[in-house]
């Protein structure tokens, strides 16, 4: 049996609304880079250090409320 490895992590896949395996697009079955492309959406996440803990426990946050979050990525 193969087992896959998680590559992001379930706040991440949700807020761009992709597998966290195999990084394609739920919707589209896309290339997640390929889907913002085409669709013309930025990548407006923080990258690193402190803003992006602190951007990721807002999204947990919100979705835990169960108002979702929505941003220009997803």
């Amino acid at each position: 049996m193969r087992y896959k490895k998680t590559e992001v992590c379930q706040t991440c896949s949700k807020l761009k609304n992709v597998c966290q395996t195999c990084l394609l697009d739920l919707e589209y079955g896309l290339p997640v880079q390929v889907r913002d492309y085409a669709l013309g959406l930025k990548d407006d996440l923080p990258k690193t250090g402190a803003n992006k803990d602190y951007f990721i426990q807002a999204a947990e946050r919100e979705m835990a409320k169960g108002d979702g979050m929505s941003t220009s990525a997803a």
